[in-house]
């Protein structure tokens, strides 16, 4: 269940405002203040952020409806050309008690002041760790953290958006370096903090975005894409979703389940997911299905990034003597089997055509897991589905990045679409 991609720092880079691989960096997210440089306040807006400490949650939440705009603050990206960027806090609802919750996130548009409305792609981040110190709003400059060539492409992606004349939006995800525990691959709350950072951009007032979005994400955010297009007639009616595009999502929790909690090198995702469902359903505890060897390192969840308690909770199975993390099967607990159910995508019908990218040698999210996926939401959904031979997760955006630009480009065009399945 917390299975989602290598996620080579390409994702820490772009899970804010572009893509970022799914499941595992090497390397923990950078500081909180990382790469971004507040620029002068160039509006008189009540809500441009002015203090210290943006991420701080107010006493309380500002507006009155989910999506609403509580603050900003301008930020200068060293890495991209033409664009300028703000990172942003919005009004959101909790998927835990539906109580109003503020959700950060990034918005990068182009800098020219061209006249009439922009369209939005949505980007959802995939797997960063669940501490707030690796929200990407708090670490993106527009530039690669290494030389890995896949955070290239990823900046190349990015960089082509602007250039197209799209507003880029990227949330953090509710409880993500805001207040509150994330609510790790639960898509219903991915989908509404998707959804609500769309609907915040277009109240941005050095902004014209139009209603018109794609949502696109990789791994945990193919999920969210997945499950923000399911959403977004009944959550955010206002808009107008031309597009889905989901590479490698995360689906199939029974398929991905065992392998995720007995694999030295993913038993982190397993922890990070037993605690995002504990965040998201009040009826879950961790001790039902996480050994206590896991349990007593728990404060790791809140206090690393991925690279860092991936490297921790790999030594701690090795050393403890045990196979897996996993004390009991989730799947056999009714709450648990419940509440797994419900994070699958592709049970509700989403109008927005789809389009699913996935790499034959993905290892981290198998082609067998999205081909299941396809299976259930080709008949009743408008889907494309491709897949790229010797492609793992970390390549997926390369190998698919022509199909993708394409999608989103004819999307945006109102251009025919023909669904493939095979």
């Amino acid at each position: 269940m917390a299975i989602t991609t290598r996620w080579r720092t390409a994702a820490a880079v772009l899970s804010i405002g572009l893509v970022s691989a799914a499941c595992g960096t090497s390397k923990d997210a950078p500081s909180a203040t990382g790469g971004l440089i507040p620029a002068a306040p160039t509006t008189t807006d009540p809500r441009t952020y002015q203090g210290t400490d943006f991420y701080a949650t107010p006493r309380a939440v500002a507006g009155s409806s989910h999506g609403d705009l509580v603050s900003y603050q301008e930020i200068t990206l060293q890495g991209l050309t033409g664009a300028k960027a703000w990172r942003v806090l919005y009004r959101s609802v909790s998927v835990k008690d539906e109580k109003p919750i503020v959700v950060s996130g990034m918005i990068i548009a182009p800098a020219d002041e061209a006249r009439g409305q922009r369209p939005m792609v949505a980007w959802a981040h995939s797997t960063v760790g669940s501490a707030d110190i690796c929200a990407p709003s708090k670490s993106f400059n527009g530039k690669p953290l290494t030389n890995d060539p896949s955070e290239a492409a990823l900046i190349e992606q990015l960089q082509f958006f602007v250039r197209q004349g799209y507003v880029v939006v990227a949330t953090d995800y509710e409880g993500l370096g805001t207040e509150g525990p994330h609510p790790y691959l639960v898509g219903e709350s991915e989908g509404r903090s998707v959804l609500d950072s769309l609907l915040a951009a277009r109240q941005m007032t050095q902004l014209s975005a139009s209603d018109t979005a794609v949502i696109y994400g990789l791994s945990q955010g193919g999920q969210a894409a997945l499950f923000a297009g399911e959403l977004a007639p009944t959550w955010a009616p206002d808009l107008k979703v031309v597009g889905v595009v989901a590479a490698a999502p995360f689906s199939e929790v029974d398929l991905l389940l065992t392998s995720a909690a007995g694999v030295p090198d993913v038993a982190a995702y397993y922890v990070l997911g037993v605690y995002g469902q504990v965040a998201g359903n009040a009826k879950l505890s961790s001790s039902q299905v996480l050994d206590p060897v896991a349990s007593a390192q728990g404060s790791l969840v809140e206090s690393q990034c991925l690279g860092q308690i991936q490297g921790n909770y790999k030594a701690l199975l090795s050393s403890s003597g045990k196979s897996t993390f996993m004390s009991t099967n989730p799947l056999t607990l009714p709450d648990w089997k419940t509440q797994l159910a419900s994070i699958v995508p592709g049970q509700r019908i989403t109008g927005a055509p789809i389009l699913v990218v996935q790499g034959k040698a993905d290892t981290t999210i198998p082609a067998a897991t999205t081909q299941t996926l396809i299976k259930r939401i080709c008949g009743k959904d408008r889907v494309q589905y491709i897949e790229y031979a010797n492609t793992g997760q970390g390549d997926t955006i390369k190998s698919g990045d022509r199909d993708i630009r394409a999608f989103i480009t004819n999307r945006m065009a109102g251009a025919p679409f023909t669904p493939a399945c095979s």
